[in-house]
């Protein structure tokens, strides 16, 4: 038996990390370095994925949750009491009597424009056109059938 004491101090959660890290660790911290442009140490990649969820249940870090959304909901309250201020002053003041204003002077409207006729549209080639006595009158392009046989 010993009777030296160890004076080394450990940190609590000193046990959780590997001597090496696991070849899918250090494929993913490549990954990382290629996507970002940044050198990631897979140590680094490993105690980060490894402590998150243990991080997250620590008292300070619930209590700066906490703080968060009590800042959260202040805000909103704020919010909500701007926002009913704004809405009373508008129901405030579409409630007041409107003031007799002098009424604008008539301004003489122009009259309305002339509609102009518009000329007939020309046939196309190749179409027909009736007189106005009903008779209809094929252009060159048209083939008489009779005229053949």
């Amino acid at each position: 038996m010993t009777t030296t004491k160890n004076s080394k101090t450990t940190a609590p959660l000193a046990h959780r990390i590997p001597a090496e890290v696991s070849p899918v660790i250090t494929a993913y911290a490549e990954w990382l370095t290629e996507q970002t442009g940044y050198k990631v140490d897979p140590m680094s990649v490993y105690i980060g994925s490894q402590l998150r969820s243990t991080f997250q249940k620590t008292p300070a870090n619930q209590k700066r949750i906490a703080d968060s959304a009590k800042e959260r909901a202040a805000q909103d309250a704020a919010k909500a009491k701007a926002r009913a201020e704004r809405e009373a002053a508008a129901a405030k003041k579409a409630a007041e009597p409107k003031a007799d204003k002098p009424a604008p002077k008539a301004t003489p409207k122009a009259a309305p424009k002339a509609t102009v006729k518009r000329a007939p549209r020309r046939p196309t080639k190749g179409s027909t056109v009736a007189t106005a006595e009903g008779v209809v009158i094929a252009e060159q392009q048209h083939i008489d059938i009779e005229a053949q046989a």
